[in-house]
């Protein structure tokens, strides 16, 4: 029968190892120890715990690079050449009407290729006391930009439907 205690060296040493049932929240400061239980028996190692933490930010930034890439075709290759179209004697769409399409859409680019930029810094210098709270803290300063996005949000489909016509 495996032990309550798993504990075979003094709080300092790395190969410390923290009781199975030891709250969660003792579990997860990266600070608190160096081995962290994962399920019955079974300990992760510091190191391994800084291997996962970067794998979960580079799964962040790839996420992030894919939301980018679709603003960037939504930009790129819809709305810029609409744009481009105002200028022309029969333009397809009024410029409003562009605008209300792709509403926002140029400043969450924006807003999202400055975190994914960040991100990937942090990412290619990641280390022992990286951490991307604050990355997301700072995102939540705009979230009247996601506010206004999701109420304008069905009135540029509806838009579009009209426009398609």
């Amino acid at each position: 029968s495996p032990s309550s205690d798993l504990s075979i060296s003094g709080p300092s040493s790395p190969t410390h190892l923290i009781p199975y049932n030891t709250p969660i929240t003792q579990c997860l400061s990266a600070r608190s120890s160096r081995i962290y239980p994962m399920r019955q028996n079974t300990v992760v190692v510091h190191g391994e715990v800084m291997v996962i933490r970067k794998l979960v930010v580079a799964g962040i930034v790839t996420a992030e690079k894919a939301y980018l890439d679709c603003l960037n075709v939504a930009k790129e290759f819809y709305r810029k050449p609409l744009l481009a179209l105002l200028t022309t004697t029969q333009p397809l769409i009024l410029e409003s009407e562009v605008n209300t399409i792709f509403y926002r859409v140029e400043d969450l680019h924006s807003l999202h290729s400055n975190l994914h930029e960040k991100l990937e810094i942090l990412l290619h210098n990641w280390g022992a006391h990286s951490c991307i709270g604050d990355f997301f803290v700072e995102l939540c300063k705009n979230l009247k930009l996601y506010k206004d996005y999701v109420e304008m949000y069905r009135r540029s489909l509806d838009c579009l439907e009209k426009c398609k016509q």
